[in-house]
């Protein structure tokens, strides 16, 4: 859970970027199987534009990074730098939201084979629109944000499972009736999965405002997290890899509905006014060696 967490809280962004690119180049031999693919893969983020901006009135500075990105779903890069942003809106408007609590809902099934893959998502995602119509969510659901994470075993075979932020009101297990058990929920994915066996279900609550903001940021950056680490890509091969890809293409991996259905879109709050900065230095590191070389050239 503290990856994303601890990717937010690194202030080298540069060594950030280094790790992420090497784990693209190893991750860049399972593309073998598509030229086009391979070489986006390998020319991805071989540039690194930093630059130091500071605010006119309170000298406060900010150091903002881009690169040319290749936009590929399990490239390590790309992946990483979309849930950070992803992680970093969601969690500014929801610290904003006031007398709301959330829970942390994990709903698995078994591992399948690789070629079953793409049917067994469209299983899940058929399972959870089912949920979302059962009384005991419409009772006590008010929004949810849902991602795909998949782990791969170590015989090969595929774990995909879903991470969902729930928000459910100050009130939820206060009051009789007002309120669902790990069991319920147990109980529910299984109808709602159509299985005959019990599926592995685990909920928390998660109190922002009585407990730590860390404890939201933790089950905010496990939402939006990657849908598969680099490590489980790397358990497959050159041959099994290209499977994966197909059976997830067209997949939407990250979900909004009810009263989160914009908790994904960034505020105006947020919003910088460009007007009231002051470009100070612009750097470029170029990828090298397997690592990035501040540029000698002045910008």
């Amino acid at each position: 859970m503290a990856d994303i967490v601890a990717e937010i809280q690194k202030k080298d962004t540069v060594l950030s970027y280094k790790n992420k690119k090497v784990e693209a180049v190893r991750i860049s031999s399972l593309y073998r199987y598509s030229s086009k693919k391979q070489e986006k893969i390998n020319n991805c983020s071989i540039e690194l534009w930093k630059e130091t901006w500071e605010h006119i009135s309170t000298q406060e500075q900010k150091e903002n990074f881009s690169s040319n990105n290749c936009q590929l779903r399990f490239c390590p890069v790309c992946s990483w730098r979309k849930a950070l942003k992803s992680s970093a809106v969601l969690y500014s408007n929801l610290s904003k939201m006031e007398n709301v609590n959330f829970l942390f809902l994990t709903l698995t099934l078994k591992n399948c084979d690789i070629y079953d893959l793409k049917d067994t998502l469209k299983l899940m995602s058929q399972a959870f629109a089912r949920l979302r119509k059962t009384s005991q969510w419409i009772k006590n659901i008010r929004g949810y944000i849902r991602a795909v994470e998949i782990t791969v075993a170590d015989d090969g075979r595929m774990h995909p499972h879903f991470h969902v932020l729930l928000q459910v009101s100050p009130s939820y297990g206060k009051n009789k009736g007002y309120y669902i058990s790990q069991e319920e929920f147990t109980t529910l994915w299984q109808n709602s999965l159509k299985i005959d066996y019990k599926p592995i279900v685990d909920v928390r609550l998660i109190r922002p405002k009585n407990d730590t903001k860390n404890s939201l940021l933790s089950s905010v950056a496990e939402t939006v997290k990657y849908t598969l680490k680099s490590s489980d890509l790397l358990k497959l091969d050159w041959n099994t890899f290209p499977i994966l890809d197909l059976s997830m293409k067209g997949t939407k991996t990250l979900n909004c509905g009810g009263s989160l259905l914009h908790a994904l879109t960034p505020s105006k709050d947020d919003e910088i006014n460009e007007e009231d900065w002051v470009l100070l230095a612009r750097q470029l590191y170029k990828w090298e060696n397997f690592n990035y070389v501040l540029s000698t050239r002045e910008f």
